[in-house]
């Protein structure tokens, strides 16, 4: 039977037993938070709206698309979803057990092909709703075809477009296709031949991009190649309050569509100007690289932090806490191939890179480490380098077990030794170990309408966790209201009188009832701790256009515009406040503004056509 076969059958059979019962456990309809966001935008997409509802991309498009094309296809059933990426998952399986062939032996590839099968952090992305599975396929593909060394132009072509779609999934791969080009200059020794080679493969990769980069010059008028965010993403791992790991700013967003926005709003007030969203990106750019140069000492404690972290076997949570996961889906246990035992095998496997193709694997690993070096540690960063150092390990294995079979001592119990140190510094206890409560917080939210006792018992379980902590509070208060327990519910808001977001809840809450006065009270309240609440503005100019009272009305939506200039729905409340105040002008120049950076916005366009 051909390894592949093999290989085969290990990819599908683990990956059947992981969606069963994946699909059995009720963490099954639980996504975390950019998983969330990439499915609703997928439905969204599904129905025939096109993505960016403020005219940005905060990350790469593509997976959303991905995932978009695929509801249109199969609907909105996360099994079937599951079973679209796990099929991708199983490709990438392949193509690494071909790669460990190609690049060393038939041993080697089918090591690596049954170690991806067996392993967890792996599978669990693909079924997460996550983009880092495209990523792999991506790369493994590109790199399956240079490595091939009878690719002709048009597979060179191909292995562009692949890169340029791995950079519009996420844009850090923008540096995998720069070490691409460089590696494929050590592959050729023919100077016209890499210029020819690398030009094919650059108009690929830029056939990709160049699409995004068009659509928001037109928008914007510059040049902001996939996403916007990349300024700010740097300041959030360079700022005084950053740390070795993801740490939004007191004044951030941590949901993946309201994470630019917030920062474009600060970046707006602290410079009291309107800014571009390049230029607000340009602006935390400059203000984190101001932080690099004056405190260089903390910035390299970072640096080591980050690398301690990244060599560690722990899998930093994130969306998804792995460890949570694996204690309520046990067949996670059986996929016992994690980092620490990959590491040690790679580290003999660095050793027998003797090839000039053999670069080629050490670019994932280095695009992931820079990334999370520059920017900060995040596992699934990480997990796009997996499949290098499965293939790695795998001839670490294969070149250990020859040793031993040929009575080579020495030499392997020297490099027995290097594994050691190796697994020893990746098994370390991680300084920061996560527990369960942002978990039990999302399968508490997830379950309230399918399951709402289970659904009271986990927020009960992440209070008893962290008794001090307010967001299980929060989202127990917010599902008392849907249940209708409205007098319990402003129980626990009022013992958080002190959070902008509770007081928030609370006027929400009176103006509902009809309390307009203490409303308004309690958003002044929350404008006093937070006054560049963009939420709280835009919830005053509500009441105050329910009441009529469009002085008010108008003055505090036109504050919350110039906090927040991408929101579509303030601009269209301000300018329905316009025309009701006779000022048409005023109007059409909102509608002109949301136009703009949301071209094919239904409502807008209605409203500019009866002005």
């Amino acid at each position: 039977m051909d390894f592949l076969l093999i290989v085969l059958l290990f990819a599908v059979v683990n990956r059947g037993l992981l969606l069963l019962y994946y699909s059995r456990s009720y963490l099954a309809p639980c996504l975390g938070l950019d998983p969330e966001y990439y499915f609703s935008s997928a439905v969204e997409i599904a129905k025939g709206y096109l993505l960016g509802d403020y005219g940005l991309y905060a990350g790469g498009p593509f997976y959303p698309y991905f995932l978009g094309a695929a509801v249109s296809l199969f609907g909105k059933k996360l099994l079937f979803l599951r079973i679209v990426q796990a099929t991708v998952g199983v490709a990438t399986n392949l193509m690494v057990a071909r790669l460990g062939y190609k690049l060393f032996d038939k041993r080697t590839g089918l090591v690596a092909g049954i170690a991806y099968a067996f392993c967890g952090p792996l599978l669990f992305n693909e079924l997460g709703f996550e983009n880092e599975f495209l990523i792999s396929f991506f790369m493994s593909a590109a790199l399956l075809i240079v490595v091939s060394r009878r690719a002709h132009t048009p597979l060179l072509f191909l292995s562009g477009v692949l890169l340029g779609l791995a950079s519009i999934t996420r844009p850090n791969q923008l540096l995998a296709c720069i070490l691409f080009l460089l590696g494929l200059y050590l592959l050729e020794k023919d100077f016209k031949a890499f210029i020819r080679k690398a030009a094919v493969m650059a108009f690929g990769i830029v056939l990709m991009i160049a699409p995004i980069t068009i659509r928001n010059y037109f928008l914007f008028h510059e040049i902001i190649p996939v996403s916007i965010s990349g300024g700010y993403v740097f300041y959030i791992g360079n700022n005084p309050s950053s740390a070795y790991a993801y740490k939004s700013p007191d004044f951030g967003d941590s949901s993946f569509e309201g994470e630019f926005q917030s920062a474009w709003s600060e970046a707006n007030r602290r410079t009291g100007k309107i800014l571009s969203p390049g230029q607000a990106s340009s602006y935390w750019l400059r203000q984190g690289l101001h932080y690099v140069v004056s405190y260089p000492g903390k910035v390299l404690g970072h640096y080591r932090d980050r690398i301690r972290a990244f060599v560690n076997d722990y899998e930093l949570p994130d969306n998804y806490n792995y460890y949570f996961y694996r204690k309520n889906i046990p067949i996670l246990q059986f996929l016992f191939i994690s980092f620490g035992l990959l590491l040690p095998a790679s580290v003999i496997g660095l050793f027998l890179l003797n090839r000039r193709e053999h670069i080629l694997l050490l670019i994932q690993p280095a695009t992931s480490f820079i990334t999370v070096l520059i920017l900060s540690y995040n596992a699934r960063y990480r997990v796009t380098a997996y499949q290098s150092f499965i293939i790695l390990g795998a001839a670490g294995v294969v070149y250990l077990f020859d040793l031993v079979r040929r009575k080579k001592a020495k030499k392997a119990l020297l490099y027995a030794v290097c594994m050691s140190l190796a697994a020893v510094i990746s098994f370390q206890r991680s300084p920061h170990v996560y527990d369960d409560y942002h978990s039990l917080l999302m399968a508490g939210k997830c379950l309230r309408d399918e399951n709402p006792s289970l659904s009271m018992q986990r927020y009960g379980e992440a209070i008893s966790l962290r008794p001090a902590d307010t967001p299980a509070y929060y989202d127990l208060a917010e599902f008392l209201v849907k249940r209708g327990e409205l007098s319990s519910a402003r129980a626990i808001l009022k013992a958080m009188d002190d959070q902008p977001n509770a007081l928030l809840k609370l006027a929400e809450l009176e103006h509902a009832a009809g309390n307009d006065v203490s409303a308004v009270d309690y958003l002044k309240k929350a404008l006093a701790i937070r006054p560049n609440y963009f939420p709280a503005y835009a919830a005053l100019g509500g009441i105050y256009k329910d009441r009529h009272r469009l002085d008010e009305a108008i003055e505090n939506y036109r504050t919350a515009v110039a906090l927040n200039p991408i929101s579509v729905e303030a601009r269209l409340n301000l300018s329905a406040l316009y025309r009701e105040a006779g000022l048409r002008e005023e109007a059409k120049r909102e509608l002109l503004e949301i136009l703009r950076i949301q071209p094919s916005h239904p409502e807008a366009a209605r409203l500019m056509n009866s002005l």
